[in-house]
């Protein structure tokens, strides 16, 4: 730190710094007693989305038991609350606050759970701990890798028609794609077809004959 006529001049702008953010947001902080307050509620998103990760840097973890989730929990269960409502007017639900009991006290969280509001907080928030970031981006890809998360998102359909745009193919190269991009996956000839047919009922690929046996396929632009 600089010093200057033995006075700490780095101390000195944390003191005015301090000052002008009380002044623009109020009191955040007063010991160790800390409320989102009135000021902090109609800053703009960026501010409160900076907060909120740097919230969530301290006082949030990435959860893998069962369905896994973002934990965020406090002792002050007012300052918990008002986070929550900050991350769900970004358009990020979350789960009631609950407790759990060490000691005598209780201990206050809260979860985000599901894919679409664990990607929108990665995407709109996440986190400055690379650690706490790495976990978040391994949870979200291990539901990618479900087969059950893969069917309800059509994302093989999905697959297929980038696959086949400005390509024809049989079915069997396809299949040769498909495994390369999904190598833990098993692919057979019959469920691809479905796919496939499904696809040109919507209009969305078209086949053709090159023999008497063999079918190619491309997407339709």
């Amino acid at each position: 730190s600089e010093h200057i006529s033995g006075r700490n001049i780095s101390l000195f702008y944390q003191t005015i710094t301090s000052h002008i953010l009380h002044v623009i947001l109020g009191k955040f902080a007063l010991g160790k007693n800390k409320e989102i307050t009135p000021e902090i509620m109609q800053a703009p998103f960026e501010f409160k989305k900076a907060m909120i990760r740097a919230f969530a840097d301290s006082e949030g973890s990435v959860r893998y038991e069962g369905n896994s989730s973002i934990r965020l929990f406090q002792d002050n269960k007012i300052l918990l609350k008002d986070i929550s409502y900050l991350i769900n007017q970004i358009g990020i639900k979350t789960c009631p606050i609950r407790y759990y009991l060490k000691g005598y006290k209780k201990h206050f969280y809260f979860d985000i759970c599901g894919y679409y509001n664990k990607s929108l907080f990665l995407k709109e928030i996440g986190f400055t701990s690379s650690k706490k970031r790495n976990n978040l981006v391994e949870s979200l890809h291990g539901i990618e890798m479900r087969k059950t998360f893969r069917l309800r998102h059509n994302q093989t359909k999905t697959d297929i028609i980038e696959i086949l745009n400005s390509n024809h193919l049989s079915i069997g190269e396809i299949r040769d794609l498909l495994k390369l991009k999904y190598p833990d996956f098993k692919w057979d000839r019959s469920t691809i077809l479905t796919h496939l047919n499904d696809l040109e009922s919507n209009n969305l690929v078209t086949k053709l004959k090159v023999n008497k046996k063999d079918l190619v396929w491309n997407a339709r632009n």
